[in-house]
């Protein structure tokens, strides 16, 4: 069993190079896969399965990782929520930081 603090801190990492582009929403599944390959935690062969703490913790890491100041958008709707998709734009949070100077 990994421990949590360790994993959901590569999680953290990992998280920018798991937003979908066409969605613009973070895709924990794949963000999963990625932290427990890079931490070689991949059950016994012939199976090879993804602890399935993994899969919570990426759901966990998308929601808590990013709050935005300005509205108060949580998780990948805190990066995006006032973006349209392929924006180019980041975070939603600087939008409406932007808005209050």
């Amino acid at each position: 069993m990994q421990d949590e603090q360790k994993v959901k801190a590569l999680m953290r990492e990992l998280l920018e190079g798991h937003i979908d582009p066409k969605t613009d929403e973070v895709n924990t599944t794949a963000l999963a896969e990625h932290a427990c390959y890079e931490l070689d935690a991949y059950g016994p062969a012939p199976k090879y399965k993804i602890p399935e703490d993994y899969f919570d913790w990426a759901l966990e890491v998308d929601e808590e990782e990013i709050s935005c100041d300005g509205c108060g958008n949580q998780g990948s709707s805190a990066l995006f929520g006032h973006l349209p998709p392929g924006s180019g734009l980041n975070l939603c949070r600087d939008v409406c930081l932007a808005g209050r100077r």
